[in-house]
């Protein structure tokens, strides 16, 4: 499958980021229902967010019958992101230091997990707020006044109904629209 322009900016603009200790991670979409490439399983250790993408390393997700492990689960995609990160600051999982954050889809839990991984000390700082954020945008939950806030803040980013009746697809362009860096 060839790359649109849209889809390749948003993959160059996703700059490594270091913390905990991490060399550096870096983010890639990949579109839903595409496995890991060879050229990326062979480039270094995978993390999906928020779904299934095939191949992955490391899959931290809710979604049904995932592989996320059990130290690892919760309701949530970002909850999940946020347990590798209290992890990852004990020692573990040193292996996935350099590791690339996956995501297959653009939504408020798949942007606050892959977030969680690029951003471990950041999003540890504001677990509880990203918790509520995740859970009113995957679950439509009245989570807190301030998770319902950041939910429609990133759908906003994302364009929401309005980038859907302005004629805007693609999660690659609702990717391009954000900044990973805290």
């Amino acid at each position: 499958m060839k790359l649109s322009a849209t889809t390749a900016r948003a993959m160059m603009a996703l700059a490594p980021i270091a913390t905990l200790g991490l060399a550096s991670r870096s983010f890639r979409l990949v579109p839903y229902g595409e496995a890991v490439s060879p050229s990326l399983a062979a480039s270094g250790p995978t993390i999906s967010c928020d779904g299934r993408v095939p191949g992955s390393t490391l899959e931290l997700t809710h979604w049904t019958a995932n592989v996320t492990p059990r130290p690892l689960y919760a309701d949530t995609s970002t909850e999940c992101a946020l347990r590798l990160a209290q992890a990852c600051s004990r020692g573990e999982y040193a292996q996935l230091a350099e590791a690339t954050v996956l995501n297959n889809h653009f939504d408020t839990d798949g942007v606050l997990s892959v977030w969680a991984c690029l951003e471990p000390e950041a999003a540890l700082r504001h677990a509880a707020l990203l918790c509520e954020g995740a859970e009113a945008g995957d679950f439509g939950e009245w989570s807190s006044d301030r998770g319902i806030q950041l939910d429609a803040a990133i759908e906003a980013i994302g364009g929401g109904a309005l980038g859907a009746a302005a004629g805007e697809s693609g999660d690659a362009a609702k990717y391009a629209r954000r900044s990973w860096r805290s």
